[in-house]
């Protein structure tokens, strides 16, 4: 038996396949059950998704943040001064905020 794997009727994320060796074994209650199953792992997938997501941004930030420590420190300047520096920098030169901010660290210089 094979259920799609969706959450809230969106598209499809996956397939659940049930096996037996029993030709015709299963009944309109195992499909249920099968699609009750089905339905808390395309939720449980949705969440990892936004958790990964989540981490990845939350990563992001403290690479920022330490690019703008360095910045602060060899410049004298405060956080936001900072924060406009880096991407000023990647504006100027066709670099992404992360891209920058990674340089940054990476080097302990812009």
């Amino acid at each position: 038996m094979s259920v799609r794997v969706a959450h809230n009727d969106a598209d499809p994320i996956g397939v659940l396949n049930v096996y037996i060796t029993i030709a015709r074994a299963f009944d309109n209650e195992d499909g249920d059950v099968a699609g009750g199953l089905a339905r808390l792992a395309g939720a449980q997938l949705v969440t990892l998704g936004k958790l990964r997501h989540l981490r990845q941004s939350l990563d992001f930030v403290a690479v920022i943040e330490e690019a703008e420590g360095v910045l602060m420190l060899q410049y004298g300047i405060h956080a936001h001064q900072a924060f406009e520096v880096l991407f000023e920098y990647g504006r100027a030169n066709g670099l992404s905020l992360r891209e920058v901010a990674t340089q940054v660290v990476r080097n302990r210089r812009l």
